[in-house]
């Protein structure tokens, strides 16, 4: 059974598909953007693993971060930053 990634970043940033490695198979990569309800929509997808590419938008990931603290995942977290942008809200546990 193929594992879900979900990419949450701007339509701007570097897509992340591009860098998994093609003997990567498997992996089905979806890509959402920044926008409301955020929390909903990935709850939706259901995916087995959610990455955050928060280098151009540190606010709203520190804002993602601050709500699934309140609101644990199931599925693990991983926020990419070019900055300290996510002060110490950058993993969750359920």
């Amino acid at each position: 059974m193929p594992h879900r990634l979900l990419v949450i970043q701007s339509h701007s940033s570097l897509s992340l598909e591009v860098c998994l490695h093609p003997a990567v198979q498997d992996i089905i990569c979806e890509r959402i953007e920044w926008g409301p309800e955020l929390c909903d929509r990935v709850r939706e997808k259901n995916p087995d693993l959610v990455i955050v590419v928060a280098v151009s938008a540190t606010e709203q990931a520190a804002s993602l971060m601050v709500v699934l603290q309140r609101e644990p995942l199931i599925t693990p977290v991983l926020a990419i930053s070019a900055t300290d942008g996510l002060p110490q809200a950058t993993s969750t546990n359920a």
